[in-house]
Parts: C-alpha cells; structure tokens; sequence
C-alpha cells in the first residue's frame, strides 16, 4: 500500500505542476478496497450530512469520487478510489499506468472545478442553493452535468 500512496502522491504532484488547477482544496486520497464502506463511513464535517452514494446504474458502476468535506471550517474536497484503480499506475503496459493516471486526474479536476462552484455558490454545500429565481433542482443538475463534462475533458493530456 505504501507503493501504491507514493506513485499517487508523485502523480498528483505531477498533474498540480503541469496543469493550471488549483488543487489547495484536495483535503486528501483515500484508496481502498471496500470503495462502497469507505464512502460510508467518510467524516463530512457537517453534523447529520451522510456519505454519498456510488454510482450504480445498469450501465455503470462507480469506481472514484471526489467528497466535499468540512476541515477547520473550510470546504476541501477528498478523493476516495477504489485501490484497483490505483493499482493501474504501478504497471509496466503504458495504457494501464495512462487509464490509472486518467482516474486520478479525473477526480483532480473535480476539485478544481468544485472548488470555483463552492466559492461561488458556498451555501450550496448540504443544502439547497438560494439561486434567485432559477429552480434549485435544475441549477443543481445542470453543474453536476457542466462539472462531470468538464471533468471528463480536462485530463486529457493524461488519458
């Protein structure tokens, strides 16, 4: 496991130098083999707020998530990935270390653009967003939408 922290550790200081992402709000990495537990039993800082739910659809199944947490008042936002997915930047075959390093990044870049929305909108953590007259439940998707979008572009480099 030590192996494992210090190539994602490397990765992630790699990814902080050659992107423009402002990653000052990674709270940290939780890798693990029990994803769905780890999700579970994430301590979100906010009395009464549960950890979120995995991605299970019939076509998919979520692996990676970047959780906003409270740490000393402030929104951070900690990734928590299945190990098997870490596992992949340890191999030798270039396009597993590329899908491996694509996952981390992915989830990285989620920070930086949850990071922009939170400080924008900061009471839209936990609670429904006082966004004028525009319907919460269609803002909130719509970001959701923009952000998986984006998150999904912007680690192109590392694909």
């Amino acid at each position: 496991m030590q192996e494992i922290a210090a190539a994602a550790d490397a990765y992630i200081r790699m990814i902080a130098e050659s992107t423009e992402w402002n990653l000052m709000d990674l709270d940290g990495l939780t890798f693990t083999d029990n994803y769905v537990g780890a999700l579970a039993a994430i301590d979100r800082g906010k009395p009464g707020m549960r950890g979120p739910a995995p991605t299970v659809t019939e076509y998919g199944v979520g692996s990676a998530m970047t959780v906003g947490v409270i740490r000393d008042g402030k929104l951070r936002f900690r990734l928590v990935i299945n190990v098997n997915d870490l596992l992949r930047i340890l191999e030798i075959d270039e396009a597993d270390v590329r899908n491996g390093l694509y996952t981390l990044a992915h989830e990285l870049a989620h920070v930086d653009l949850c990071s922009m929305f939170y400080r924008s909108f900061p009471e839209a953590f936990g609670a429904p967003p006082r966004c004028g007259r525009r319907y919460p439940p269609l803002f909130l998707t719509s970001f959701r939408m923009w952000d998986e979008y984006a998150a999904s572009r912007s680690p192109q480099d590392f694909a």
